[in-house]
């Protein structure tokens, strides 16, 4: 989960997106944070998605699926253009299972 406490004044979105065949993740990752920052308002951006939350909103997303990475859950933090972005991290994990 990630918690904002203090978005920055323009961009530092997190940026979520799908591989696509023809560009490597970080490729893909850096597309949508230019899309973010030049339409800040747009949230969806060519299969992958931007989200810039006000404070004490959180994000909130499984890593897993069904045993394995899911894919999808690639993402990135953009680069703040003004000001600063604040945040809390907080990794989730499944119970151990009782021996």
């Amino acid at each position: 989960m990630l918690l904002y406490l203090h978005p920055a004044a323009a961009g530092g979105h997190t940026a979520f997106s799908p591989k696509a065949a023809e560009h490597s993740a970080a490729e893909e990752l850096q597309r949508v944070c230019a899309a973010a920052a030049a339409d800040p308002e747009r949230q969806a951006v060519g299969g992958g998605h931007a989200f810039r939350l006000s404070p004490g909103s959180a994000l909130l997303w499984l890593n897993y699926r069904e045993g394995m990475v899911d894919e999808r859950t690639r993402h990135s933090g953009c680069e703040a253009l003004e000001g600063e972005k604040w945040v809390l991290n907080l990794w989730v994990r499944p119970a151990a299972a009782a021996a």
